[in-house]
């Protein structure tokens, strides 16, 4: 069933659930227009929920089109180094993208979706009521698909073999990282050392969650350089109003790295629920040389919050070398779609998805570490 803001027990769902009741998401994440909602299911689990009607120019966060057609072309043609697999797919994925579109794919409704690109589920969560939310979700949107983001063979394993058993497809999405060292272990590699070395070297000074009050418009451009200006249009714009609301509510924890003259020069923001910890906002000076090592001052700050919390740190996709030369393993990640009440047409392209993206995808993402 639904429910409101002040039925919601975990503080943290709460405080985003009574965020979305105030205002609509798209006046704090630009290109991220959705409806959010708060479903419980068997009296227990408690899931943000996003509702969309077939919006345009919507981040992937909430578009299945965006995420299985334009943001993986923009993948295909950045980090795919055979010429011959570009040429071949690229004509594949637009002609799938008109296909979907003819099935408005973006009438749908998202399970467990803070609309970041990791969204952790709740710590004991392994599918219970799986059936229950799809049949509630479709007597509700019965034009939507449903879908489960975000779920992965490191912690998700049982909600995936589940899945065929209630006619649910699974679709991969994606090469993820999982870092679940202890702190003697991460020590042990030998690139730490070097990267301590060289974060204490820097002369930049480390800005704890309490001072960081100050620096967070810069944190929204360096984010915004990194991820829209470098990266993909396609990634969720947050707006400063999202940084300042995200920072007072304790929604996200900040941490920095400032020079001399109060310049923020990188940052992390970390996001804990169900006991993971991502790190969805994250930012450096990308003009800077590389050699000052910055992305790895902003990646030393969420490792380091991990051994703090002693919690597993879900690191999400990109830069996996970085990640695995100090210790992350390699998990696939996949998305959960339910649409046995839609018509044919819509049922056909799921299926097709799903065959491509565990055949063919899957030896993309293993090989290119997309």
């Amino acid at each position: 069933m639904w429910i409101t803001g002040k039925d919601v027990t975990d503080p943290v769902l709460r405080s985003w659930i009574s965020l979305n009741e105030c205002s609509p998401l798209g006046n704090l994440v630009s290109n991220v227009h959705t409806r959010v909602r708060c479903l419980q299911a068997g009296g227990l689990y408690q899931f943000p929920v996003t509702v969309n009607q077939n919006e345009r120019n919507n981040s992937y966060v909430v578009s299945m089109y965006n995420a299985y057609i334009e943001y993986a072309e923009q993948e295909l043609r950045t980090k795919v180094r055979s010429r011959v697999a570009v040429v071949l797919l690229v004509p594949l994925i637009r002609l799938l993208g008109w296909y979907m579109r003819w099935c408005k794919i973006d009438n749908i409704v998202h399970v467990n979706n803070f609309a970041f690109s990791t969204n952790p589920y709740p710590e004991k969560w392994q599918g219970q009521h799986l059936r229950e939310i799809c049949d509630f979700i479709a007597q509700e949107y019965p034009g939507h698909l449903v879908v489960f983001r975000s779920l992965n063979e490191r912690q998700h394993m049982q909600v995936l073999r589940s899945a065929p058993s209630y006619n649910i497809a699974t679709i991969l999405s994606r090469q993820i990282y999982f870092q679940d060292d202890t702190i003697e272990q991460f020590g042990r590699h030998k690139n730490v050392p070097v990267d301590r070395r060289k974060i204490a070297g820097s002369g930049l000074i480390y800005t704890r969650h309490e001072e960081m009050a100050a620096y967070l418009d810069q944190a929204h451009q360096l984010y915004h350089d990194l991820y829209i200006g470098k990266y993909t249009q396609y990634n969720p714009n947050y707006s400063v109003d999202f940084f300042q609301w995200s920072y007072r509510s304790g929604f996200i924890h900040y941490e920095g790295y400032v020079d001399t003259t109060g310049t923020l020069k990188a940052f992390a923001g970390m996001f804990i629920y169900g006991s993971t910890i991502t790190t969805p906002l994250l930012g450096y000076a990308i003009k800077e040389p590389v050699k000052k090592a910055l992305y790895t001052h902003a990646a030393y700050l969420s490792l380091e919050y991990k051994f703090i919390t002693g919690l597993p740190f879900n690191c999400s996709s990109g830069a996996s070398r970085f990640k695995m030369w100090r210790g992350a393993k390699p998990v696939l990640e996949y998305s959960l779609v339910y649409c046995r009440h839609l018509p044919l047409r819509t049922r056909l392209i799921i299926r097709l998805l799903a065959w491509l993206s565990n055949s063919v995808g899957r030896s993309l993402l293993v090989k290119y570490e997309l």
